[in-house]
């Protein structure tokens, strides 16, 4: 939506630090799973083409997308996008 829109987006300081030294093959590996899915998210989700006007618009756009992928986690995820829209709408 930032990039439909020409927003930028700006990130504060990490909420979390390590401070201690860790098994970078251990954790690649207990996040591998974690990191497929979330590339495979990013791409499907920059494969979305939005034509909305209003950043409401362009969510149910987004989630709507997502209601129509084959996977169930994805597809819960659309509908609770929806559910979580119409509770803020006019908090917007």
């Amino acid at each position: 939506m930032c990039d439909h829109f020409s927003l930028a987006i700006r990130s504060g300081s990490p909420s979390v630090e390590h401070r201690k030294a860790s098994d970078i093959d251990k954790i690649v590996e207990q996040e591998r799973e974690g990191m497929l899915i979330n590339g495979y998210f990013w791409k499907r989700i920059d494969e979305i083409k939005l034509n909305s006007r209003t950043i409401y618009g362009s969510y149910i756009e987004i989630a709507s997308k997502i209601e129509t992928w084959k996977e169930s986690y994805f597809q819960n995820l659309g509908k609770a996008m929806k559910i979580w829209a119409g509770l803020v709408k006019d908090a917007v």
